[in-house]
């Protein structure tokens, strides 16, 4: 294991960790993960073992959560102002470009990064995630009120389902609400202008979507824009809640896993050919 701070133009530090177990003789392609609202790197510690065999796996903290520098309240939040974070930190990292992985928040985020940075961008997986973010004006103020922990207490329910034990959910609303609260309500405040539905056609990068039929997030919000994305696929994830990645790791990892292997063996099929 690796880790370290990339600094950003703005002199912001994210916090990055690497993990690669692949043969030290090889030149292992490179994934990189990237999580949702109120998590950390943390938040793919289940799927690091399914994929470092055979990839470099790079986890950041996003600007603002984990050990990242925490942003005030009253930071200006852009969709392109993370995209510009994240394409900073893979050009620093991994400049051949990666295969990028997002979360909830971080599927919007990734659609836009491979639109404005192909070079970049070899594959995407979208797990959990909204083309069209919602209002968070009310969950800021709810944190204002009661704190962080409250917050994820109350929303933990509807993103895990009725399967992810109490003790896991007790272990993630700890580690949600741990956050630091100036970066959340920033954040939350500027949620609704984030919308990625014009973008779908633009994405050159073969997709996989990965997500639930879940009450908050139904299939019927998710296939309108996966269907609109060229070269993509759609993996269901059998569960209540709307975060697969968090409720089913091993099942989420080894499905892409298995997307990454054959996105590799076309491209260097393509390579030998030409």
């Amino acid at each position: 294991m690796t880790d370290g701070y990339h600094t950003l133009p703005d002199g912001h530090r994210l916090y990055w960790r690497l993990d690669d177990f692949t043969d030290p003789w090889k030149s292992a392609p490179t994934v990189l993960l990237i999580h949702g609202f109120a998590e950390t790197h943390e938040a793919w510690r289940a799927w690091v073992p399914h994929l470092a065999r055979e990839y470099r796996v790079l986890r950041i903290d996003r600007r603002g959560f984990g050990k990242s520098d925490p942003m005030p309240k009253d930071f200006a939040w852009s969709l392109d102002r993370m995209v510009d974070d994240t394409a900073s930190f893979i050009e620093a990292q991994a400049p051949a470009g990666a295969h990028v992985i997002g979360c909830k928040i971080a599927t919007p985020l990734s659609i836009r990064l491979a639109v404005k940075r192909p070079d970049l961008v070899k594959s995407l997986v979208l797990c959990g995630g909204p083309a069209t973010a919602p209002n968070g004006e009310p969950w800021a103020r709810h944190i204002e009120e009661h704190g962080a922990r409250s917050w994820a207490a109350m929303t933990m329910d509807a993103r895990m389902g009725p399967e992810m034990p109490a003790e896991a959910k007790t272990w993630w609303t700890d580690f949600m609400g741990a956050s630091h609260t100036s970066t959340m309500i920033g954040f939350l405040r500027n949620l609704s202008k984030i919308d990625v539905s014009a973008d779908m056609e633009a994405i050159r990068c073969p997709t996989l979507v990965v997500a639930t039929d879940s009450a908050y997030r139904p299939l019927s919000q998710v296939t309108p824009w996966q269907s609109r994305i060229p070269n993509s696929r759609l993996a269901t994830i059998p569960s209540g809640g709307f975060h697969p990645a968090a409720v089913a790791p091993d099942l989420c990892a080894g499905t892409a896993l298995s997307f990454l292997r054959e996105v590799d063996k076309t491209a260097r099929a393509a390579t030998h050919a030409a």
